[in-house]
This record gives C-alpha cells, sequence and structure tokens, in this order.
C-alpha cells in the first residue's frame, strides 16, 4: 500500500463525500435547438429574487458562503488535514515496508479516520450551521442557487444540463 500524504488524503476525503452524495446524471439528448428551456449559462437571478428564494428555503448566509468556499474546510485542524502525512488502514497497522517517517508520520484505523470525520463534521455544524455533508446550496453559473430550486428546475423541465454540467440536487430531509 502507497503512503497517502496528509493533502492527498484529504482530497480522497473529499471526493468520497461527494461520491457519496448522489449526483443527478447530467444528460443531454437530441434537443429542439429551437427549445425556449434555459441551460445553466442562461440561468439567472436578480438579487431580490435570489433572497426571496433564501427565505423560502431558509438559506443562511454560511449556507452561501460555503457554496462559494469562503469557509474553512471542515477537517481543517484535524490530523486530516495537516502536514503530518497520515495512513488510515484498516486495522491501524502500518503496511509493511513502509517506514515511519519517509512514508508516514502516523497509522490509524478507518474507524478512527471516520470518527474524526464525524466530529469534525459535528463541530462543524455547531459552529457554521452548515452541513458540509449535505450543503443545501449548488452553484449554478457562478450563482449560488438552493438545492430544491435546482431541482425544481430540472424535474419540470425549465432548466435542461448539458452533458459537461453536473448538478448535485439531492436533499434530505
Amino acid at each position: 500500500m502507497n503512503a497517502i500524504k496528509g493533502k492527498q488524503l484529504g482530497i480522497l476525503l473529499i471526493a468520497l463525500v461527494i461520491i457519496s452524495i448522489a449526483v443527478v446524471p447530467a444528460a443531454s439528448g437530441n434537443e429542439n435547438t429551437n427549445s425556449d428551456k434555459k441551460t445553466l449559462n442562461e440561468l439567472y437571478y436578480t438579487k431580490s429574487e435570489l433572497q426571496s428564494l433564501y427565505d423560502k428555503y431558509n438559506i443562511s448566509e454560511n449556507d452561501i458562503k460555503f457554496s462559494k468556499d469562503k469557509l474553512p474546510h471542515y477537517l481543517k485542524g484535524t490530523i486530516l488535514n495537516s502536514d503530518k502525512r497520515v495512513i488510515a488502514t484498516e486495522d491501524g497497522t502500518p503496511p509493511e515496508g513502509l517506514v515511519k517517517g519517509e512514508y508516514y508520520e502516523k497509522v490509524i484505523s478507518h474507524d478512527k479516520m471516520n470518527s474524526i470525520i464525524d466530529q469534525a463534521r459535528q463541530e462543524y455544524v455547531n459552529k457554521y450551521g452548515v452541513d458540509p455533508a449535505n450543503p443545501k446550496v449548488e452553484m449554478v453559473n457562478g450563482q449560488p442557487l438552493p438545492k430544491e430550486e435546482v431541482k425544481r428546475l430540472v424535474e419540470s423541465g425549465d432548466l435542461k444540463v448539458s452533458s459537461e454540467d453536473t448538478v448535485n440536487t439531492e436533499t434530505s430531509q
């Protein structure tokens, strides 16, 4: 097993969180070019329309900041987001052939890693009111929109999503 550097582990964890969230399959079939449906690039809201949506879906300023990457990463300050190279293995024992100090500084179990992630997530929710595993806002064409609004637009057919666009519309209640 290759050693995973701390930052690489952080990126891996972020990828796992993103993958764990269902993503609406981007589909662009044989669309009528005269269609009156909006594409993501044509979707714009005024400030007052956005504020009305934020009020309707109980979107906070921190939800918007999170969608714009203006809040710290939720793992900041943990061993998983540090300069130390950490390896997570099934049982927390170092892999054979890897030398401590050369390939890693610390080995933790998958259970410990998940515990750190869960605790950091809960502390983040308590501090910022935003669940990093289930954000309420999706960036669409540079605009932070409530997931429910994006889902409504896609499901109603008012917004078509091209194959290069990825829009996550899963919400949990």
